[in-house]
């Protein structure tokens, strides 16, 4: 991922569009600082989905911790 800082970004914009828009990412600085992220929507949206799908497999496994234990389930498979 390149970097570049804030105001040759606001120089150059339309450039940086275009090149992001072939799939390119960008690190915006500000004093040399990490301040923003440039990337192409579409990674933007499927970033969003993949960290709420992982959000909920959490809640999720938080939920059922403790309640279940695997060697019993085991088990109780063997007995039949």
């Amino acid at each position: 991922m390149k970097t570049i800082g804030s105001f040759e970004a606001k120089t150059h914009l339309s450039e940086l569009i275009e090149t992001v828009q072939k799939g390119n990412e960008f690190v915006i600085t500000k004093r040399g600082k990490p301040v923003a992220r440039l990337v192409p929507y579409t990674d933007y949206e499927a970033e969003y989905v993949i960290e709420d799908i992982i959000g909920q497999f959490d809640s999720i496994r938080k939920s059922v911790k403790g309640k279940t234990d695997i060697k019993e389930y085991i088990n109780k498979g063997r007995k039949y």
